[in-house]
């Protein structure tokens, strides 16, 4: 999945690309349902639980009541057994919702760097999507390399140090991903029909398709 940028007043977020399209998600099925074997974001898998913090900065969980993945009457998987204890399903819920919130430190304390210091750089890229019609693609910003690869030192260090390396390498290595988007969204333009999996096919598949970066 592509790691992009994008900023909202003074501050920078990052984002993953699930479509090319407005209200278009590739990675959804026409039944509702996640396409991609490879990968699943883990607020996702979190499903029906979000972490939350309290007024007084505890960290709560907090869940859909409306979720359909809760269900009562001992049905499906206990959270808590008879004497109050969380089980292992509610165990592994609370691991990934750990993850989450680390992660999500790390990204915050990441983008606050790269805004800082000025690494980022505006960009956009054209898809074509027939042989007349090239839609843009903007709004977008990404890791400007020019001015990485001519980083003081004292600030490269800042980046290792924070984990904004890890952070920098995988946007640029996830950028690869967008041309598979792009062949999936053309692929489901032409067959609306028989699409259960098409997403893993694209994914596993070496074939590139074409779009110009400006």
């Amino acid at each position: 999945m592509p790691l992009v940028f994008v900023k909202d007043e003074d501050s920078v977020n990052v984002m993953g690309l699930m479509g090319l399209q407005s209200k278009k998600n590739l990675f959804i099925d026409t039944e509702g349902k996640w396409d991609s074997p490879f990968f699943l974001p883990a607020v996702f898998a979190a499903y029906p639980f979000q972490l939350a913090k309290a007024e007084d900065n505890r960290h709560m969980i907090l869940f859909d009541e409306d979720s359909k993945n809760l269900v009562e009457g001992g049905l499906g998987n206990r959270l808590f057994d008879d004497d109050q204890n969380e089980t292992e399903t509610f165990l592994r819920y609370t691991r990934i919702l750990t993850k989450i919130g680390e992660s999500e430190i790390i990204s915050k304390v990441a983008c606050q760097l790269l805004l800082e210091f000025n690494l980022l750089q505006g960009f956009k890229f054209e898809l074509p999507q027939s042989d007349t019609k090239i839609v843009p693609l903007d709004g977008l910003y990404r890791i400007d390399l020019s001015r990485f690869n001519n980083l003081e030192d004292d600030r490269f260090l800042k980046l290792r140090r924070s984990h904004t390396l890890e952070f920098i390498y995988a946007h640029l290595f996830s950028l690869n991903c967008i041309s598979k988007l792009l062949a999936l969204m053309n692929l489901r333009g032409k067959t609306e029909n028989s699409l259960k999996g098409l997403g893993a096919k694209i994914f596993e598949s070496g074939d590139e398709a074409e779009f110009s970066f400006k």
